[in-house]
């Protein structure tokens, strides 16, 4: 396994990922049964993953060798037949993810698509600056 062996929590409507997908660390939420309605799931995917990281981070086993970078989110689609990597798809959640990043960044940001139609559905979000985690 590229960048592995990797660390995961499996849940009963959620499973948390420590991800190395990218040569870097990260920590990937997946929500795998119904959640809230659907103007409130990107906060509520947002800050159950905030929240976990803030845990972590604090957990006495790391003593400070962990902290998350709070400048980028990755978001993803793992659905690919309702949700293709196309800019349709992009439209059709675009404000959703603006109005997210704006409640999580405070200040300006960049949101780009990437992948080829082959891939999930993935937006990638950048800001300058780098909030407290909390």
């Amino acid at each position: 396994m590229p960048n592995g062996p990797g660390v995961v929590l499996i849940g009963h409507g959620s499973d948390y990922f420590m991800d190395e997908g990218e040569g870097r660390l990260g920590l990937l939420h997946n929500r795998k049964r119904s959640g809230p309605a659907p103007g409130e799931r990107l906060s509520d995917a947002a800050r159950r993953t905030l929240y976990a990281a803030s845990l972590l981070e604090k957990d006495a086993a790391f003593a400070g060798k962990l902290a998350f970078a709070t400048n980028e989110l990755l978001f993803r689609i793992n659905d690919r037949l309702l949700a293709p990597n196309t800019d349709a798809t992009f439209a059709a959640v675009k404000g959703e993810l603006e109005a997210l990043a704006k409640q999580l960044f405070a200040g300006p940001f960049e949101m780009q698509r990437e992948g080829s139609t082959k891939e999930l559905f993935t937006v990638r979000v950048k800001s300058p600056t780098s909030p407290p985690l909390a």
